[in-house]
């Protein structure tokens, strides 16, 4: 499987493959969107001489209110080459959003500004979310009362070999909150029986990519526990092959995804019947 630089250049290799079919079987001209300017730069060599235009599009939604957000969105985001060509694409693009959208919040930008912008709005919700997460362990430990696209962010950063500090806060929650579940069961987890309520990313989706849940539950397994899951949103063959699945796994075609179903984790279609026996219950 794939990672970190090794990642990056599968997915250069795979958007080649699919330049290069554009090229045999397209139009003379076309416009190509692509998920990153890296990305863009290297099959902007293929297409270079093929009148092809590439413009990079960062989306802004949100799992379970994509469609809200698709008609309402409170920015659309355009990023092109400053050549003729370029901007005329632009303005096609531009013209297709106009439709619904507002034109004072369509922006139009270069290919790098467009992808850093969106980079830059998750590192900032990161470290909000780091930071929230730093004040709850200080609370707890003082007993004081104080009042998730990151997966974009961990690419670049693994592809350009930048520190991820931000990130590794956030996982540092996921480890702590394992770690207090075994201390409250006397420091071991072996043979008993945790439920999980809760599994997918975010309330109203099926999404499980990346899901804290999925760190969690592999820590409880790590202390040979039990696990019965509950998320009526999530079938066991997904949940089953999210914790069998190293980081980044998920990107892969599902044919090249591993199963290999955990035999301490089973999920039940009911809370009650979940919660059965439990020793203990985790609300994720």
């Amino acid at each position: 499987m794939y990672k970190g630089p090794e990642l990056c250049r599968y997915k250069v290799m795979s958007f080649e493959l699919c330049s290069l079919e554009a090229v045999e079987t397209g139009k003379d001209t076309a416009t190509l969107f692509v998920e990153t300017s890296k990305t863009a730069e290297a099959i902007e060599k293929i297409l270079t001489h093929n009148n092809y235009q590439i413009l990079s599009n960062p989306e802004f939604l949100a799992e379970g209110i994509a469609i809200q957000d698709l008609f309402h969105p409170d920015r659309v985001l355009i990023g092109g080459r400053g050549t003729p060509g370029g901007q005329k694409a632009i303005q096609a693009l531009k013209s297709v959003y106009a439709e619904w959208v507002p034109e004072d919040r369509i922006i139009t930008t270069n290919l790098w500004s467009a992808e850093l912008s969106k980079l830059a709005a998750n590192a900032f919700l990161a470290q909000r979310i780091s930071s929230v997460n730093a004040m709850s362990a200080l609370c707890e430990a003082t007993g004081a009362d104080v009042a998730e696209d990151i997966l974009n962010l961990i690419y670049i950063c693994e592809c350009n070999g930048l520190p991820e500090q931000v990130i590794k806060v956030n996982y540092y929650k996921k480890t702590r909150f394992v770690n207090r579940v075994i201390s409250s069961m006397f420091n071991t987890l072996s043979g008993k029986k945790i439920v999980v309520l809760g599994f997918i990313f975010k309330k109203d989706t099926r999404d499980t990519r990346e899901t804290p849940a999925i760190d969690v539950c592999k820590g409880l397994l790590g202390d040979n526990a039990r696990l019965s899951i509950y998320d009526p949103q999530v079938n066991e063959d997904q949940m089953q092959r999210d914790l069998t699945m190293n980081k980044f796994d998920w990107d892969h075609p599902i044919y090249l995804q591993p199963m290999s179903p955990v035999k301490q984790v089973s999920m039940v279609w009911d809370a009650y019947t979940a919660a059965k026996d439990a020793h203990g219950i985790c609300i994720l």
